[in-house]
């Protein structure tokens, strides 16, 4: 894939993160506080919300839960590798299934209530998970480039 696209790539995630913290940073621009209810409304497809689950950064909450936020904390760090990397090509499962079974593993025992929900935990599990994701779909797309 080509610098420029996995530049865009980076940037279009990092404003996917940005608009996670905005409502950290929404306060401090009171002319556009009017953004923020459609900003909430535009994350719920993506997560429940669940404030009891969510990350507070002086006394504001990330629009997603903690795993989501280490969802996306894992695709963004992923893609700033990506940028130096370049061509990345994954031709295993394996990777994905290492990564996704902490996930998995903390999300069950948490709703058979085995354990409690931890903030920790969910984000590090969902880190893990957002970065293997992040680069299947970026090997993805250089399979595709590469067949052309």
């Amino acid at each position: 894939m080509k610098f420029v696209y996995r530049i865009i790539l980076f940037l279009s995630l990092s404003f996917w993160f940005l608009l996670i913290l905005s409502e950290f940073w929404i306060y401090n621009l009171p002319d556009y506080l009017y953004l923020l209810p459609f900003i909430k409304k535009a994350f719920s497809v993506v997560c429940h919300q669940n404030p009891e689950r969510s990350i507070f950064i002086d006394g504001h909450s990330l629009l997603v839960c903690s795993r989501c936020a280490g969802i996306y904390a894992g695709a963004l760090l992923s893609a700033l590798a990506a940028i130096f990397y370049g061509k990345i090509f994954l031709k295993s499962n394996m990777p994905l299934y290492l990564l996704s079974i902490p996930l998995a593993i903390d999300w069950l025992l948490v709703i058979l209530g085995v354990k409690e929900y931890s903030k920790i935990t969910a984000a590090f599990t969902g880190f893990l998970f957002g970065s293997i994701i992040f680069l299947y779909f970026y090997s993805s797309l250089n399979n595709k480039n590469r067949n052309r």
